[in-house]
C-alpha cells in the first residue's frame, strides 16, 4: 500500500482538478464555437495549461478536434504538458 504525504495528496488532487477543468473548458469552447456563442479566451486556456492543466487541454484539443490548426496550441500545449510533468516530478522528488 502506498502512503502519500499531505503535500503529495494535494498535488495529485490539484492535477486531477486542473486537467478536468482544462478538458471541460475545451469541450465548452468547442460547443460554443459550433453554436456561434461567446467563447473562452485563449489566455484562459493557456493559464489553465500553465497551472498544471495542460494534459486536459491537450485531450480536449485532439478529442474534440478543436484549435488543432493554431500554431500556439499545436506547438505550445505539448510543451506545457512536458513542463507540467517536469515540475510535478521535481515537486514530488525534492519538495514534497
Amino acid at each position: 500500500m502506498i502512503v502519500l504525504s499531505a503535500g503529495q495528496t494535494i498535488l495529485f488532487v490539484w492535477l486531477i482538478a486542473a486537467n478536468a477543468y482544462g478538458l471541460y473548458l475545451m469541450v465548452h469552447d468547442k460547443e460554443n464555437a459550433i453554436k456561434r456563442e461567446w467563447r473562452v479566451k485563449e489566455s484562459r486556456l493557456f493559464l489553465v495549461a500553465l497551472l498544471f492543466g495542460a494534459f486536459g487541454i491537450w485531450l480536449g484539443m485532439y478529442g474534440m478536434r478543436h484549435k488543432t490548426k493554431k500554431f500556439f496550441f499545436y506547438a505550445g500545449i505539448p510543451m506545457l504538458v512536458w513542463e507540467n510533468i517536469l515540475v510535478s516530478a521535481i515537486l514530488l522528488i525534492y519538495v514534497l
